[in-house]
Parts: structure tokens; C-alpha cells; sequence
């Protein structure tokens, strides 16, 4: 009976647990119960590692697969000096797809596939372990904004070290002509742009985390209403990663850049600084923003 109770009620099981200790008299009764509640918590924390990494994943193949077409044209913009305009990216879709047909705006998308399952898995489950560390250790079930930030970005951080080499693939079967796997493994280099990767997921998965958590937070205040619609909750994930891209996007561009570059051609890869100049000098400004508004 007590361990039925404990799997129906979940996240009230610290208050369960104490309600049955004050009403049961025997002390060897008090001893089970911390035992099955110990055993629950472990078997539950489990569970929700594992629910977190099955759902990040479906949620993150569903995405990307859905606007593949438009990431395909951004890319060819973010790795060249092409002048970008909405209707300039709609005319090179129109391009592909009448020279090479429909599936190639998917080109490449197979990586991304392969990649994004075990990226927003991960992700999304090391957020959640991290976010509940520090729940632990400052001994509340809300965070400050820097917590949250923190938290963020280790879930960004994780995700993007065990399947970078994926992206870079990605990149290269998307953008190079006639290229298949084992050329583009063989070209090496598949750490190339780690750097400017990693400078720019630290404050974009860290801002995007805190906003979106802290929207969450103060949705049932200002609706009156204890969960989000599922309209609401796109719209909230959506204001959160439009708010992370828009503080980080240049490094995104300086990415892609640097995962094409081709290793045996050159003595050294360009530093991220060297790029920017360079972007800044003959695109200026607007060049450090190209293909944004496809993201929104």
C-alpha cells in the first residue's frame, strides 16, 4: 500500500513520506518506509533521465526535419559574400529544387538526423540533472537567473562535445557538390570551429534556458492558469531561442565558415578574430547577421 501510494503521488513523495511517519507508531514500520522511498526516488530518477532523453530526441528530429529546407539555403548564405535578402533565399530555394529536385533542400539532412537525437537527449537531460543539482545545493526549488544560465549551459556544453564531428559532416554533405560520407570523413578535420561553437552555445543555450524557465515561472501569474497551452508553450520556446540566436548568431556564421575550410589547403586555420575582420571588411555590418531572419 505505501509503496503504491508513493509511484501514484511522484513529485509529492517528501510529504507523503512524512504524513505516513507521523501516523505510524512503529518504529520499524518508519525504517521500511525510508527504504521504499530511497529505492522510488532512484528508480523515478532514472526513468526521467531516460523519458528526457527518448523526448529531447523525438522533439529535436521533428524540428530540425521541418525546417531543413530553409537551414539548407541559410547555410549556402553564412559561407559565402553572396548579398542576402528574403527574397534572394527564396530564389536560390527555387534554384535547387529545379536543378537537383525537391529532396535536395534535405541534402546532408540524414547527419543532422543522426546528430540531433543524441544532441537534444542529452541536452535536455544534463540541463534537467544539473538544474536539480543546484536545486540540492542552494536548498531551493527555484533558481536565480544565474543558476539558471549555469545550468543552460552545461546541458549546451554536453551536447554539443559528444556530436560536434556530426554537424561539421552536415555542413560539408550540404554545401559540397558530389560529396558522400566517406570523402567528407576522410577530408578530416571534424573538430574544426569548435572553438567559436563553444563560445557561442555557452550564452545561447544559458540564455535561452533562463528565459524560457523564467516565463514558465511567471506564466500561472500572469494567466491566472497553472500550465501553458500547447501554443503557448511553442510560443514560449520560440521567444527563448530567438533571444539566444539574436546574441550569438555572428559566431554562428564564423562557425560554418571555419567547417569549410579544407585543412590540407592551408598551413593554418584562419582564428576567429581573423574571420570576423574579414566578414566585417567586405560585408560590414549586416554581414555578421546574414540569414537571421530565416531563423524567426
Amino acid at each position: 500500500l505505501v509503496s503504491s501510494e508513493y509511484m501514484v503521488i511522484d513529485n509529492k513523495l517528501q510529504i507523503t513520506k512524512y504524513f505516513i511517519i507521523t501516523m505510524d507508531p512503529f518504529h520499524r514500520g518508519i525504517e521500511k518506509i525510508f527504504i521504499i522511498e530511497e529505492s522510488i526516488q532512484d528508480q523515478l530518477r532514472s526513468s526521467d533521465i531516460m523519458s528526457r532523453l527518448i523526448a529531447g530526441g523525438i522533439a529535436g528530429i521533428v524540428a530540425k526535419t521541418t525546417i531543413a529546407p530553409m537551414e539548407r539555403v541559410k547555410m549556402i548564405y553564412q559561407v559565402n559574400s553572396d548579398k542576402f535578402t528574403l527574397l534572394n533565399a527564396l530564389k536560390t530555394g527555387i534554384t535547387i529544387v529545379r536543378t537537383k529536385g525537391i529532396l535536395a533542400l534535405w541534402k546532408g539532412h540524414s547527419t543532422t538526423v543522426i546528430r540531433v537525437a543524441p544532441y537534444a537527449g542529452i541536452s535536455y537531460a544534463t540541463h534537467d540533472y544539473a538544474e536539480k543539482l543546484l536545486k540540492s545545493y542552494n536548498k531551493s526549488d527555484t533558481l536565480s537567473y544565474s543558476c539558471k544560465f549555469i545550468a543552460g549551459s552545461i546541458g549546451g556544453i554536453s551536447g554539443t562535445l559528444l556530436t560536434y564531428p556530426l554537424d561539421v559532416l552536415r555542413v560539408r554533405l550540404a554545401l559540397t557538390p558530389n560529396s558522400t560520407w566517406y570523402m567528407t570523413i576522410k577530408q578530416g578535420g571534424l573538430f574544426q570551429g569548435i572553438s567559436p561553437t563553444l563560445l557561442g552555445i555557452i550564452p545561447y543555450s544559458g540564455i535561452t534556458w533562463t528565459v524560457k524557465q523564467t516565463l514558465v515561472e511567471i506564466y500561472p501569474s500572469i494567466t491566472n492558469r497553472v500550465k501553458p497551452s500547447l501554443i503557448e508553450l511553442l510560443t514560449i520556446n520560440a521567444t527563448a531561442g530567438l533571444v539566444g540566436q539574436l546574441f550569438t548568431y555572428p559566431l554562428d556564421i564564423i562557425r560554418r565558415r571555419l567547417q569549410m575550410y579544407h585543412r590540407h589547403n592551408l598551413q593554418k586555420l584562419p582564428s576567429v578574430r581573423m574571420l570576423l575582420t574579414d566578414l566585417i571588411e567586405k560585408e560590414g555590418l549586416k554581414g555578421l547577421t546574414k540569414g537571421f531572419s530565416l531563423n524567426i
